[in-house]
């Protein structure tokens, strides 16, 4: 298994990916330090803002809108995905991430969380009134580091953890455990539907891996090659990392890396491919924290594309983002959108949920 870890990551290293995947620079990149978000007010909810992020810290943001037909809706040309809240819940106050999946095959996602302990996943259904915890399983030490995702066809979402593996085999979730794969950073959906989960240190390109039960205890097999993601005519659907806010500062603005969470997403699955994250800022008349969409090329191996849009941003959020999950909404099954995990409450000591669902 080390044999097959250390092939994929070295035969890897001949393609050339950029923007989150792109190689790190050795130079501390230029955005530093926190850069001023100034939105303007947005008369109408049809409306985007767009957003272009100068690359002096001490300037402030040029956000202008859209150019929008008489009747207040986008126009062909300049129409953007977006996306309003549909539904806030409560959930468990010592949930600190989210990833969701339909992990029983019956229609309905679950939310895959982890505990405050940092080693118990817990699997949690809608039961039609509220979000009720169905089944944990122990992610061992690196749970923190878990995916949620269709890595083998024809098959229920599976949860993937370095070194262990869990999937419902019609009456509980049960698995096998590999010691070889020690990290994991994020999962790759290609347009073919084809799901895979791979490894990056920030400096080298992605080694992927996706899943072969026939193998038996011997699951973990190679995934496919990971191309630069691009704005139009991509062949991904989506791409979602976690990691340090000190790593992530390598790709995206510094009010981006906080949140731990960056990835890109083609959310209407016509090969337009679109940056998302969190914005966390303490600074300014709109510090906070916001749910944003931005331009592919916001993301970059210099800190950024400086002449980058964000062309949807969420209204500021009740509480400390926690982590996003694009995702179907796990109340029905069907409606695509973000799932959003806040810190709420007087100490931030609560969990509150939140679905933007896809305009």
């Amino acid at each position: 298994m080390r044999k097959l870890f250390f092939v994929v990551a070295i035969g890897l290293t001949m393609l050339g990916v950029t923007a989150i995947f792109a190689l790190a620079s050795p130079i501390q990149p230029p955005h530093a330090q926190p850069i001023a978000l100034h939105f303007q007010p947005i008369p109408d909810s049809n409306q985007l803002a767009r957003a272009t992020i100068s690359p002096t810290s001490t300037l402030p943001i040029l956000v202008a809108l859209d150019q929008t037909s008489p009747s207040g809706g986008q126009t062909s040309e300049n129409a953007k995905p977006s996306w309003s809240l549909s539904w806030t819940e409560p959930i468990s106050a010592a949930i600190s991430r989210i990833a969701v999946g339909n992990t029983v095959a019956d229609g309905l996602p679950r939310i895959v969380a982890l505990g405050a302990d940092k080693t118990t996943l817990s699997i949690w259904k809608w039961d039609g009134s509220a979000f009720t915890q169905e089944a944990t399983v122990n992610g061992g030490s690196h749970a923190d580091q878990y995916v949620v995702g269709n890595f083998t066809p024809n098959k229920p979402a599976e949860i993937v953890v370095p070194g262990r593996y869990f999937y419902w085999n019609g009456k509980k979730y049960t698995g096998f455990t590999d010691n070889d794969l020690t990290s994991i950073t994020g999962l790759a959906r290609f347009s073919d539907g084809t799901e895979n989960f791979f490894y990056f240190d920030g400096s080298s390109t992605p080694a992927t891996f996706s899943i072969d039960l026939k193998s038996g205890k011997n699951w973990l097999t190679y995934g496919r090659m990971m191309s630069q993601p691009l704005p139009t005519g991509s062949d991904y659907r989506l791409l979602i990392t976690h990691g340090s806010p000190e790593m992530l500062q390598n790709f995206a603005p510094v009010q981006m890396a906080q949140a731990g969470v960056l990835g890109y997403i083609d959310p209407k699955n016509d090969g337009n491919l679109y940056g998302f994250g969190g914005w966390m800022s303490t600074e300014g008349p709109n510090a906070g924290n916001f749910l944003v969409v931005t331009d592919a090329s916001m993301f970059g191996p210099m800190g950024m594309n400086p002449s980058a849009p964000i062309y949807w941003r969420s209204p500021k959020l009740d509480g400390k983002l926690l982590d996003i999950a694009p995702c179907l909404d796990p109340k029905d099954g069907k409606t695509k959108g973000f799932l959003v995990l806040l810190a709420t409450g007087a100490n931030g000591d609560s969990r509150t949920v939140q679905f933007y669902k896809l305009d």
